[in-house]
């Protein structure tokens, strides 16, 4: 199922504990102008401020939070534009973040300035309830670290996709197919409702329905819901 809306005002409406896990990632607050001279996304302003960021991030996170009955994947990267946010939001939220695990990049765009390091990794967050977020080990997952062979790492390495997967979809955030599906077959189980609040053009959609789990997303813009409907119907 596909929402087209602001995920703050949509989610008010479900139930605590509604689904079981979301897999998203916000805009990152990015600037007035992209990579390529042009503003990143057309019906959202990625130019806050790091109080106005850190406060959007905020009032949709405590949501999160609330309707997920397991667990929260927020999947970021650290800017200039954010950093000062993120810190504050590590700090807000220090109860409920279960653990943390590093996407790491094989084929990393590189700085746009000259002396400034080029970013080869992405955080996701692992967020809770506070009684999860307690627990040392994590429920219902589908691995288990005494078996050499199933073992299950904090760091997940891209395989090169990464550069040149953007733009595919009029979306300059793709997700490569590699990272959701290792969030899916790891953390989730069959038939699990699976919540992308900031969809995009529907990456976790199209993995979802591939690996038989229920999916919502919802998202902003018009033009990116009719791009994600298409890919979900194409892969069925």
């Amino acid at each position: 199922m596909i929402i087209l809306g602001d995920c703050k005002d949509v989610i008010k409406e479900y139930k605590d504990n509604s689904v079981q896990h979301i897999i998203t990632s916000p805009p990152y607050n990015f600037g007035k102008r992209g990579r390529d001279g042009v503003p990143k996304y057309e019906q959202f302003n990625d130019a806050k401020t790091q109080s106005e960021y850190y406060e959007y991030i905020c009032q949709r996170l405590d949501e999160f939070i609330r309707i997920t009955q397991y667990y929260i994947f927020f999947i970021f990267q650290i800017l200039t534009n954010n950093k000062i946010a993120y810190c504050n939001i590590f700090e807000h939220y220090k109860y409920n973040i279960k653990d943390v695990i590093i996407w790491g990049k094989t084929n990393p765009q590189p700085a746009i300035q000259k002396t400034c390091l080029s970013s080869a990794f992405e955080v996701i967050l692992i967020l809770c309830k506070e009684e999860l977020a307690k627990k040392r080990t994590f429920e219902r997952v589908n691995w288990n670290n005494r078996e050499k062979s199933n073992q299950n790492y904090n760091i997940i390495k891209g395989t090169g996709m990464e550069h040149g997967v953007r733009n595919i979809y009029k979306n300059k955030a793709v997700f490569p197919e590699y990272l959701i599906e290792h969030l899916i077959l790891k953390f989730t189980q069959v038939e699990d409702i699976i919540l992308d609040p900031f969809m995009g053009s529907g990456t976790v959609g199209v993995v979802c329905g591939r690996l038989l789990r229920n999916f919502i997303g919802i998202d902003i813009d018009a033009e990116q819901c009719k791009i994600a409907q298409e890919r979900i119907n194409e892969s069925d």
